[in-house]
C-alpha cells in the first residue's frame, strides 16, 4: 500500500501538462542564449582593446544592444508564459 508522501508524487507526475515542460524548456534556452550574449560582449571588447578602429563605439554598441535584447526577450518570455 503506498503512503500519503508517494500519491502526492504520483499526482504531481501526473499533472505535468506538455506545455509545462515546453516553456520549462524555452525559458532555459532563453537563458543560455543570455549567457552566450554575454560571451559576445566580453568577445567584442577583448577585440576593441586589441584593434584599434573606427568601427569600435559602433560594435560595443551593438553588442550591448544584442545583449539588452537577450535580457528583454528573456524577461517578456517569463511574463507571457
Amino acid at each position: 500500500m503506498m503512503n500519503s508522501s508517494s500519491e502526492d508524487i504520483i499526482k504531481f507526475l501526473l499533472g505535468i501538462q506538455f506545455w509545462d515542460v515546453v516553456k520549462i524548456f524555452i525559458c532555459f534556452g532563453l537563458f543560455i542564449y543570455i549567457i552566450a550574449a554575454l560571451v559576445i560582449v566580453k568577445q567584442v571588447n577583448m577585440m576593441v582593446d586589441v584593434i584599434d578602429g573606427q568601427m569600435n563605439p559602433t560594435i560595443k554598441g551593438i553588442a550591448l544592444i544584442h545583449f539588452l535584447g537577450a535580457i528583454l526577450v528573456f524577461l517578456i518570455a517569463l511574463v507571457i508564459l
